[in-house]
């Protein structure tokens, strides 16, 4: 029996003007959307290339110790997903600069991605589709039939959930169709394996999404008695679990971990160096005084009180830094796994996460790059005592040859890593499935057909 309401099912959906708006929607918003991160992509490509170029080239042309530091940290290649999914890509790739000639559109508007349209169209299209199944069908009576021959409401809720979800997913595989024909033609970068598994693993993940709001739609359609009144309540929920439900962890999480703000954590650092700088110069005030070369004066002064002023200095400031970043850690944390309560906001980071652009990818890349930092100034020190073996003489503005430095890129995650990043929204997704399908399973069992 679920398979004759299945196929009946189906018919009427796949003819249903509604899943031609929505599948019209889908495709020709994420096409466009495609397009136009496409062109944003090979503008990221050149201005990673750009800083590529300028950071071997100031490395290469010999730097001294106090140069070097800016030239340090590896940016990150854009990801050949970051097509699909911004995420914290463009944080990450050009952490260098701050242009004045930015439009500042893209800071009040930021720019859409193919995960946003999706997310907001598929979430729409389902509760739409899905918000009239019962309801609507009882004021045609055609749900009376069913019941007067003897039909389980197991079948029928079923039949119709499975039928409305191979319709949805007829809509998202086209999209994903025209999407990878877009990205076969614009994108410069072959996709590796890894990336057509994140492909595939996104779209499974949005019909496990889709199939979140269908259920939530099958609820409200058993909990009412009008399709009218269903597709109300199904604007109002998608409004409130769309817009409003992402946005309210960041302020609450702010008021169960307070932390220090980012300016104050600055000024306080400033302040701190303000103080060390003057300590350091009063050190070499005398010195000064004999109008000693800088050569000279690192000869003569007092390295054990150098040292007191930097280790004094250091201290300070980690009291003051890390305090502040454990708990500014603590508050992303509580308001990420919060913003997940919205199956929205958990599509987006589990979005994010598959496509390797999202906060675990992002912290993965700060530890590579952290480790080169840190490899580079070693290579830097190294480099720097080998001169004052040659040359006493020299001072720390004196070039290094640096040119057998230590050289790695970051690779990206692996398809397993990105899967394992996304677990905790797929987990949210299944348990809103479980959760809605045992709602709506519950009203339907006691919902009057007449």
């Amino acid at each position: 029996m679920i398979r004759k309401i299945f196929k009946r099912e189906l018919k009427d959906m796949l003819l249903d003007w509604r899943f031609a708006v929505f599948a019209a929607m889908l495709v020709l918003l994420g096409s466009v959307v495609t397009v136009a991160r496409s062109a944003d992509h090979k503008q990221a490509l050149r201005d990673y290339g750009t800083i590529e170029i300028m950071n071997s080239r100031m490395l290469d042309g010999g730097l001294s110790v106090n140069e070097g530091s800016f030239f340090l940290q590896p940016p990150r290649r854009p990801a050949r997903m970051s097509l699909i999914a911004q995420g914290m890509q463009e944080s990450l790739m050009e952490r260098f600069f701050l242009s004045v000639y930015e439009n500042p559109l893209s800071v009040l508007y930021p720019s859409a991605d193919l995960l946003m349209v999706m997310g907001i169209v598929i979430s729409l299209g389902a509760l739409l589709l899905s918000s009239d199944l019962i309801c609507g069908e009882r004021e045609t009576g055609t749900i009376r039939l069913l019941a007067a021959n003897a039909v389980k409401r197991s079948s029928i809720l079923l039949g119709k959930w499975l039928a409305c979800l191979v319709t949805l997913s007829t809509g998202i595989l086209l999209l994903f169709v025209v999407v990878a024909v877009i990205l076969g033609l614009a994108q410069p970068d072959t996709w590796t394996q890894t990336d057509w598994g994140s492909f595939a693993a996104l779209f499974l993940f949005s019909l496990i999404y889709a199939s979140t709001f269908l259920m939530m739609g099958l609820f409200l359609s058993a909990s009412t008695r009008h399709s009218g009144t269903a597709v109300v309540m199904a604007l109002m929920v998608w409004t409130v679990v769309v817009f409003v439900m992402p946005a309210l962890p960041v302020y609450l999480a702010r008021e169960l971990q307070p932390a220090k703000s980012p300016t104050y954590v600055m000024i306080s650092t400033l302040r701190l160096e303000k103080e060390r700088n003057e300590a350091l110069e009063k050190l070499r005030a005398p010195l000064r005084a004999q109008k000693l070369s800088d050569a000279e004066m690192d000869a003569r002064i007092d390295t054990n009180a150098v040292r007191r002023i930097w280790d004094e200095f250091s201290q300070k400031k980690r009291k003051v830094e890390n305090p502040a970043f454990e708990k500014s850690m603590v508050q992303g944390g509580i308001n990420l796994i919060m913003q997940q309560a919205s199956p929205f906001a958990a599509y987006l980071i589990g979005g994010t996460e598959i496509t390797g652009v999202g906060v675990v990818s992002a912290m993965n890349f700060t530890k590579f790059a952290q480790k080169q930092e840190r490899f580079l100034t070693e290579y830097i020190q190294e480099k720097w005592r080998e001169t004052l073996k040659k040359n006493p003489d020299a001072s720390k503005s004196t070039p290094l040859d640096l040119s057998g430095r230590p050289r790695s890129a970051f690779k990206g995650d692996p398809l397993l890593f990105r899967m394992a990043g996304m677990a905790l929204p797929l987990l949210f997704l299944l348990i809103f499935n479980v959760l809605f399908f045992m709602l709506a399973w519950r009203k339907f069992l006691r919902y009057d057909v007449r």
